[in-house]
């Protein structure tokens, strides 16, 4: 949980003390269970963790595959993503990418 603390705010109330803080503008008293931060500091069209899943198919058009798998009590989205110069492994947590890989095609 802690390496997810960066892009993913998890409440007190359900898991418990931890070291991730709410997005800006929210309590962490109104927070969801498990809510992404935005990302910030970078680039629009760059590639990075902490985009949402759909800022990510802004870069890369819908994903040719992609299936949820459980770790623990985190759910995960693992996504599979092309474009003319590469593929995109991505997995999400809460709609927020978290790993990546890429390769040429």
């Amino acid at each position: 949980m802690a390496s997810l603390a960066q892009y993913v705010y998890f409440s007190p109330d359900r898991f418990g003390p931890n070291e991730s803080q709410p997005p800006q503008g929210m309590s962490a008293a109104s927070g969801s269970p498990a809510m992404p931060h935005p990302a910030q500091d970078a680039s629009p069209g760059e590639l990075r963790k902490g985009l949402t899943q759909a800022q990510v198919e802004q870069l890369f058009g819908p994903p040719i595959d992609s299936h949820d798998v459980t770790e623990g009590s985190l759910s995960k989205t693992v996504a599979t993503y092309q474009n003319a110069k590469e593929t995109l492994k991505a997995q999400f947590v809460n709609g927020v990418l978290v790993e990546y890989t890429t390769s040429s095609r």
